[in-house]
């Protein structure tokens, strides 16, 4: 028996299940699309108990017709506010381009 809990400490919230049933699609269609054989990882991404790979991701954002950013909302605003505070700290400024 391992000491690995049934549920991570940390759930990614998202918002694939809704967007799912928005476009109508069934685990099994997506999970198909996505390249797999059962929808085990697609209601683990769901669920957020995984996040998917960086491929996995750009796929969700096509089938789903929403950038990644809007399907894991929380992450993402994260990770800014993690960036932006270590650009502040470090004297870098934002630039247009």
């Amino acid at each position: 028996m391992t000491n690995t809990p049934k549920h991570p400490k940390h759930k990614f919230r998202n918002e694939l299940e809704v967007l799912r049933l928005r476009r109508g699609l069934s685990r099994k269609t997506v999970a198909r699309l996505l390249g797999f054989k059962k929808t085990t990882q697609v209601i683990r991404f769901e669920k957020g108990e995984r996040l998917p790979t960086l491929t996995k991701a750009l796929q969700l954002e096509i089938i789903y017709r929403i950038p990644v950013a809007f399907i894991y909302p929380d992450l993402y605003a994260s990770l800014r506010d993690e960036i932006r505070t270590d650009e502040s700290k470090n004297g870098m400024q934002q630039t247009l381009s």
